[in-house]
């Protein structure tokens, strides 16, 4: 009995070890598990972020390496020719290619050249190019089998030319001087106009002509005349009467009552239908008609004057009583100088 207890004891003590044991394991175990469960879950999250960088960096550089690797997209040109030097397989090869060449108007010459550019090309063939050359292709252009190239000058001249402004003339017509009698008032003189152009020639040749600007050098002067143009009169006698011009005057009467029988100063027999003048104002001999202020005259010559005629004065002869005379007294009157 004893023993079978002792061997119980030492079972109660084996199994209370046991039992100790696997609460230590138990609790280490769940001190344990949230940690591994944390870190997978962190494995798994870094993963995920790294996928995502690998794709976006494997997109950027194929999309980097398609543009500008594989890039496709052709540069056109009107002067780029078929095939360049400047190409991958004509790199390390040049062909020969004829074109044609026309130099500021001479005649057309065919050359035979590299593929070069038109620089290289005039460079090569001693063409020189001043600032009025023009070419039908850039320079950086690379000549091409059959190509036709043309150099053009162009320069122009400019000069000056005068001309003459005329005067105007500001004529008044009167009837108070000689018919056909131009009397100047102020002199006309004529202006200057100096006008500019400039010549435009291609290769040497003239192709056009432009105004460039219009300067008034001397500005013109208007001439102001007086021109007699005359006229005519219906006399009393119904009949009409031509004249060069007229004149205003005063005029008196002079005759018979007063002792004037005899001659007139020009020798002419004294008559009615002689008036005494100033041969300054009215010439002898001229023929006229005097009229005016209710008294018409008629026809009238000049042939007498007197020592107080003078100016625009006349004295008229009448025949009959000094009443007569003193009647017609002193009057204005108009003497028309007739043709």
């Amino acid at each position: 009995m004893q023993i079978q207890k002792k061997i119980s004891v030492y079972n109660d003590l084996y199994n209370d070890r046991i039992s100790e044991k696997f609460e230590r394991l138990d609790k280490l175990f769940r001190k344990r598990k949230p940690k591994k469960r944390q870190a997978a879950r962190w494995i798994v999250l870094l993963s995920l972020v790294a996928v995502i960088a690998f794709s976006f960096s494997l997109f950027y550089v194929n999309r980097y390496f398609d543009e500008n690797i594989f890039s496709t997209t052709p540069e056109f040109s009107s002067f780029v020719p078929e095939y360049s030097s400047s190409n991958a397989v004509f790199g390390t090869y040049s062909p020969e290619v004829s074109l044609y060449i026309t130099d500021r108007g001479n005649e057309t010459y065919s050359v035979d050249s590299k593929s070069v550019t038109l620089s290289a090309l005039f460079e090569d063939k001693g063409i020189v190019l001043d600032e009025s050359c023009t070419v039908n292709y850039p320079l950086y252009t690379t000549v091409f089998e059959g190509m036709e190239v043309v150099i053009d000058s162009f320069t122009y001249e400019d000069y000056s030319e005068e001309t003459v402004i005329p005067f105007e003339q500001n004529v008044t017509h009167l009837q108070t001087i000689p018919r056909g009698t131009k009397q100047i008032v102020t002199q006309g003189s004529n202006g200057t106009l100096r006008t500019t152009y400039r010549k435009y020639y291609k290769n040497g040749e003239l192709i056009e002509t432009k105004t460039l600007s219009e300067v008034t050098v001397k500005a013109p002067v208007s001439e102001v005349s007086y021109l007699g143009v005359g006229g005519t009169i219906v006399g009393n006698d119904g009949k009409t009467y031509s004249y060069s011009y007229y004149l205003d005057v005063s005029a008196t009467a002079y005759g018979a009552a007063e002792g004037f029988t005899g001659r007139t100063s020009t020798g002419v027999q004294v008559r009615e239908g002689i008036i005494a003048v100033d041969p300054r104002v009215i010439s002898y001999h001229t023929k006229c008609y005097v009229t005016g202020s209710g008294y018409d005259c008629g026809v009238c010559y000049a042939e007498d004057t007197g020592s107080a005629i003078v100016g625009n004065r006349i004295d008229v002869y009448m025949d009959g009583p000094l009443s007569r005379l003193l009647q017609f007294g002193r009057r204005s009157m108009r003497v028309y100088i007739l043709d």
